[in-house]
């Protein structure tokens, strides 16, 4: 406090500094928001002043007049004032305080980063958009030539000039990784073949036996019973418990054995991108301290037939009529997977992640894109073209990395 006490003893006005006699009543609301405005505006670094109570002369000299404790305005009516008026939004506080037991008021205006600041809104003699800067110990109404130099320290001062790490997730930022090609044996469509094949094995062996057993026992009756047919006495029984015969007869299951891959496409797909992919994501350490602002990433990968990307989270089948045992993966449906497009060259993956905080690492997609290499490509590589945007970048950020292939 003793800044304050200094400033209220011997500081002269300036740019952003001002003394007022007295509070901002309700008349006074509208000056009281063109005084804000240019204050706001003004140009120059650190915190801005309004002191209420205080007469200052163009030589220096000061007079105090202090404020009835009874009739000090709260802080909450202020921030009203200026909330409902001004634009973009502007923290401003006025609180108490005693200068030689004298009550004075002071308005402090920080953070007035986001110029220019205007009225959004009619308000007494003041017309939406009126914008004011203040100049000195005056303020007068903004200049073109005002708007270029603060937006010119604005885009200056918005520029990031730390520095970022980017690199493959869970490798400490590595720009190159190995993979292998995807096991394509033992799919569920293949687990169903050789469970229908099993069935069938089993069916075959019990049909013939059931034939030799009713030949037999027909041999046996002819000869006991000459006169009566009891063929239809014969009773076969279903090794399969609840499941109806009919449902799994030989030539149904024979049918399901040769339509085995289409019944079972969407099952060998999942398990393919679901569960035997890798999934492809990027790690970015911000190393400064400050924010990077409203960051997405742009990544071009050549486009070949040795290995496939997949647009989308695939869905769990929910047709599954042997019951093949199925692994459970949890698949985020609904949540963020990058945007991945098919060009004629080339596949194109893109994301917006927002703002990367300082001092934290952050991934580049919130779910891995799902790679699946078939076969080696050419030279054993699949080349990445990683690119990172910013608002706050002067120019994107630009990384090559590689992925090497292996069996």
């Amino acid at each position: 406090m003793k800044d304050i006490e200094y400033i209220i003893e011997y500081e002269n006005e300036h740019t952003r500094l001002d003394f007022k006699r007295d509070q901002y009543t309700k008349q006074k609301h509208d000056e009281f928001l063109k005084d804000v405005i240019a204050m706001a505006n003004a140009i120059g670094e650190g915190e801005k002043l309004i002191i209420i109570g205080v007469k200052h002369s163009p030589n220096g000299e000061r007079e105090i007049h202090p404020i009835q404790d009874s009739e000090f305005v709260d802080d909450a009516t202020y921030q009203q004032i200026v909330r409902e008026n001004i634009e973009p939004d502007l923290h401003i506080s006025y609180k108490p305080f005693r200068h030689k037991d004298q009550l004075l008021g002071i308005f402090h205006l920080t953070n007035c980063n986001n110029p220019p600041y205007l009225l959004k809104k009619d308000y007494g003699k003041l017309k939406k958009g009126d914008c004011f800067i203040r100049k000195g110990s005056h303020k007068t109404p903004i200049s073109r030539s005002d708007l270029d130099k603060i937006y010119e320290i604005k885009n200056k001062n918005s520029k990031f000039v730390g520095v970022i790490d980017i690199g493959f997730s869970e490798t400490h930022f590595s720009q190159e990784i190995t993979i292998s090609t995807v096991n394509r044996d033992d799919l569920p469509s293949e687990k169903a073949a050789e469970k229908i094949r099993q069935i069938l094995t089993v069916k075959k062996q019990e049909q013939e036996q059931r034939l030799r057993e009713k030949k037999e026992l027909e041999s046996k009756q002819r000869i006991a019973y000459p006169n009566i047919d009891i063929s239809n006495l014969v009773q076969i029984h279903s090794p399969f418990g609840n499941i109806p015969y009919e449902e799994r007869s030989i030539l149904t299951l024979e049918k399901n054995l040769k339509e085995v891959k289409e019944t079972y496409q969407k099952d060998d797909i999942y398990e393919i991108f679901e569960v035997r992919s890798f999934r492809l994501n990027f790690e970015i350490f911000n190393n400064s301290d400050e924010y990077l602002q409203d960051a997405s990433v742009r990544i071009e990968i050549p486009k070949k037939e040795d290995y496939i990307i997949a647009k989308e989270i695939m869905r769990k089948s929910e047709h599954n009529p042997l019951e093949i045992q199925m692994p459970i993966v949890n698949t985020p449906f609904g949540r963020c997977y990058p945007k991945v497009e098919f060009l004629e060259d080339k596949i194109l993956i893109q994301e917006n992640i927002g703002d990367i905080k300082h001092q934290m690492t952050t991934e580049a997609f919130d779910y891995g894109v799902r790679l699946v290499v078939i076969e080696i490509p050419e030279n054993g590589i699949i080349p990445i073209d990683f690119k990172l945007f910013g608002k706050n970048l002067p120019q994107p950020i630009h990384k090559k990395l590689t992925i090497h292939v292996a069996t």
